[in-house]
């Protein structure tokens, strides 16, 4: 497994061209597998957080592979679960981790991923492709209205949770907090 930013290439071709520049392989690639942050919910993808379009087929084609499968990131990382051992599990709670339980997977960055694992009840998981960083914010308390409405004026159309924890979403709720606390907020921010 390796980690291409997207930034650094102006498509996927390119992405994988330079990859395998880098990977020499004896024999040709007849397969691949490719996790990215993004929904896949067919063979046109645009990706969310970056300028590049492609059709999964096209790429397939202009790879010379038998089979390309698109995967969403959090629900590669969600099946990666099912390699791990049990000393590789920190439980949360009273549970035994050993047992047919649902998983979650959270990742922050960029955005906001969530993916998860439901038991299949034949031994198995189905993955639930989600798109979770974009679901609605629903403050709980005073406080949480508070910087919802701050929030609101910036974001009239949808507070996302994405807006609130990854990325730039952890400026966002700085700024916030400290305008509902009546706090300077930073002249610069990383």
């Amino acid at each position: 497994m390796e980690v291409l930013a997207v930034a650094d290439y102006p498509d996927l071709g390119a992405a994988m061209a330079a990859w395998r520049e880098h990977h020499p392989v004896a024999g040709k690639i007849r397969k691949a597998a490719i996790a990215i942050a993004n929904p896949i919910t067919g063979d046109a993808i645009r990706m969310t957080n970056s300028h590049w379009q492609f059709s999964t087929e096209a790429t397939r084609k202009a790879l010379g592979l038998d089979e390309l499968k698109m995967v969403n990131d959090l629900t590669a990382m969600a099946l990666g679960t099912l390699t791990l051992t049990p000393d590789d599990y920190l439980c949360i709670g009273e549970r035994d981790p050993h047992h047919q339980l649902p998983v979650a997977v959270v990742g922050l960055g960029t955005g906001l991923g969530v993916s998860g694992l439901l038991p299949d009840g034949r031994g198995g998981h189905v993955p639930l492709m989600c798109e979770g960083g974009h679901t609605t914010f629903a403050a709980c308390d005073a406080h949480e209205r508070a910087i919802a409405d701050v929030l609101s004026r910036r974001f009239p159309e949808h507070i996302s949770w994405e807006r609130i924890l990854a990325g730039q979403g952890i400026v966002n709720l700085h700024d916030a907090m400290a305008e509902v606390e009546g706090r300077p907020t930073e002249a610069d921010h990383p």
